[in-house]
């Protein structure tokens, strides 16, 4: 028997499942061709280089948001508006915040050639700003390409929902707590759960699972084909774990956690992560 709970918010805890993505947090942190944040700040008009802000012109820029109210787990265009506003090369000549369903939003999306929501139009002299993320248009620069969730305007829906499921087996008492990987997946890829269902191995359900995607190790997770929204889950998930023919994705990567304790059901042992390191060293 399944367990369901709906969650609107995330918050964020400092997590005691220690993942050790060594290299996907390498990539996390140095990668200079990934712009990604979870609201507006330093990165989004942060410089480039070494060049310092105070040698940096001010520029005049009309600031524009489209917001859609219906999405409240959207980018909080208010603060991202506010925050681009105090960029000290930023001269506000005029801030507007509209819906998308304004005419005036619906020109400039046809104009812009916008296609996810939300988004910000800078107008002006934007070619001597360092604004990572935008992208060059005539008079200015848009911003579009925002972290998930976000509105697709092509398919007409919200994407980076996404449903976490927690495998677990309830006969392991020493087994980690498998919902640690929540605090995982919004730490290391921004991610944003939509549902959370708990299915046990004992159950029809859960032995379906085991035998469809072939899982050894219990207690995991499987993500819904929406993590496909989030290029950190794109980039790094192969570091940790698999992606099945359906879109699932299977976290496997015991061999990268440290102090967890988990069944190998091949065996019926439990398996001490850390054990297996001071092993190996």
């Amino acid at each position: 028997m399944s367990k369901q709970k709906n969650n609107e918010t995330i918050t964020i805890k400092k997590s005691t499942f220690m993942i050790l993505i060594a290299a996907a947090l390498v990539i996390l942190i140095g990668i200079g061709g990934i712009y990604y944040y979870s609201t507006l700040n330093k990165k989004t008009t942060g410089l480039e280089g070494t060049q310092e802000i105070d040698s940096i012109e001010p520029v005049e820029l009309e600031i524009t948001a489209i917001t859609v109210p219906e999405c409240k787990i959207c980018m909080n265009m208010s603060q991202a508006v506010e925050e681009l506003k105090q960029a000290p090369f930023i001269i506000p000549k005029q801030t507007n915040i509209i819906y998308a369903t304004s005419d005036e939003a619906k020109l400039l999306i046809k104009e812009y050639d916008i296609t996810k929501l939300p988004a910000l139009i800078l107008i002006g002299d934007t070619d001597t700003l360092p604004l990572n993320g935008f992208r060059n248009v005539k008079g200015g620069a848009v911003l579009d390409e925002v972290p998930p969730p976000y509105v697709d305007l092509t398919e007409k829906k919200i994407m980076g929902i996404v449903n976490l499921t927690y495998l677990t087996d309830n006969s392991c008492t020493e087994c980690y707590d498998v919902e640690q990987h929540k605090d995982v997946m919004a730490y290391a890829f921004g991610m944003y759960v939509g549902n959370e269902e708990y299915i046990d191995i004992s159950t029809p359900q859960g032995k379906t699972i085991l035998e469809k995607y072939k899982i050894t190790q219990v207690p995991t997770i499987l993500l819904s084909q929406e993590a496909d929204a989030y290029q950190m889950v794109q980039m790094l998930w192969d570091k940790i774990g698999t992606v099945e023919k359906d879109g699932t994705r299977v976290f496997r990567g015991f061999d990268m956690t440290n102090d967890v304790v988990y069944k190998d059901l091949e065996t019926g042992q439990l398996v001490n992560t850390s054990q297996i390191q001071n092993q190996e060293e």
